[in-house]
């Protein structure tokens, strides 16, 4: 029987950028509160989230994401603000949000999302895009004062600025500890492919 892999497909950030965001996402821990925050190595953003997949369709599933790829160019992105799902009052998800590039990385996942569709591979995505970066999650969402305020004062934090010139197919694999991500394949824009 055919193994099944949980997989995504991400941005990964660059170390200058990653510094950035761990400051604000440290900034926010130190409120304290049942905040489950990101690890600094599992900081990036999601384009395409698949779910368990058997095995058997990494290949199909990778050159659906090579022609994806090839139709895209390297662009520059760059990381503004903090800000919550669904609501900064009572937050289930905090994020930095990205401001420029924004919609070339909205394009790319939407390109990613269809061509997946369209090979059979994925249903589409219900709710639209939204380029963000989680740096905590909340299971038992309350009112904190405390968060919101930290979350309003960090809207227009600077989170860095990288030239995003690749996307990667992870893999996660859930434990107690937490995700542990492991890079499948990488995507470089523009069609070239390194493994």
């Amino acid at each position: 029987m055919s193994e099944s892999l949980r997989l995504f497909f991400a941005v990964p950030i660059d170390d200058t950028t990653r510094s950035a965001v761990v400051a604000v996402r440290d900034e926010l821990r130190k409120l304290g509160g049942p905040v489950k925050w990101v690890e600094d190595e599992n900081l990036h953003f999601t384009l395409k989230f698949l779910g368990e997949m058997p095995e058997i369709l990494v290949e199909r599933i990778e050159a659906v994401a090579r022609q994806v790829a090839a139709r895209h160019e390297a662009f520059d992105l760059a990381l503004t603000g903090a800000g919550a799902f669904p609501d900064v009052r009572a937050p289930r998800v905090i994020w930095i949000g990205a401001e420029e590039g924004q919609e070339n990385l909205a394009s790319l996942a939407d390109d990613l999302d269809g061509a997946l569709e369209k090979a059979a591979i994925s249903p589409r995505e219900k709710r639209p895009f939204a380029a963000h970066l989680t740096l905590g999650r909340i299971k038992f969402p309350a009112r904190r004062d405390d968060l919101t305020e930290a979350i309003e004062r960090l809207k227009t934090a600077d989170g860095g600025r990288f030239r995003c010139d690749h996307f990667v197919l992870m893999r996660s694999e859930l434990s107690r500890r937490g995700p542990t991500y492991t890079q499948i394949q990488r995507f470089l824009l523009g069609g070239a492919e390194h493994g």
